[in-house]
């Protein structure tokens, strides 16, 4: 989705970042599976390695501050307070942490382009070709399709 745009990988990685942060609620967690899943393709497409693992760990810590994290509920049981205040009093700093995070990158992007490069248009696309488009010439292509995939002998028709 942000592919075409420069900044789209690292925009991606925070938002998914955000909710992964958002589900978990665990810094480790967010920041390993992160690191694991999103650094090889970044520096892969040519990201900075600065910019790259600094968006990983950044979107990594907003565990602590987006409900539910753990960080809270034991600042909550220190301090005396409800579980529920320290949650509500974390959601918008957490973000607006988000928001800040999304603003770096659109500011590097228009700095220094070249540390955010946009993906290659054949990878931008994520939309994967349907059944019908793919083999819209005839009812045969359709067969040999199925057979290429498994489902019998290869196609002779091409």
């Amino acid at each position: 989705m942000f592919g075409p745009l420069r900044g789209g990988l690292a925009v991606a990685v925070i938002l998914v970042g955000a909710l992964l942060a958002a589900t978990t609620g665990v810094v480790a967690a967010a920041v390993i599976s992160m690191g694991l899943i999103s650094l090889p393709i970044m520096l892969r497409y040519g990201y900075n390695r600065t910019i790259a693992t600094g968006t990983i760990t950044a979107s990594g810590t907003l565990a602590q501050a987006i409900p539910p994290s753990l960080v809270l509920i034991v600042l909550a049981d220190q301090l005396g307070r409800s579980v529920g205040d320290m949650y509500a009093g974390a959601l918008i700093p957490g973000l607006l942490l988000v928001g800040l995070y999304l603003s770096f990158v659109v500011i590097v992007a228009i700095v220094k382009p070249s540390w955010v490069p946009a993906l290659p248009p054949r990878r931008a696309s994520t939309a994967r070709p349907t059944a019908r488009a793919a083999t819209s010439r005839c009812w045969r292509c359709w067969r040999c399709a199925r057979r290429r995939a498994g489902h019998g002998r290869r196609c002779t028709s091409r």
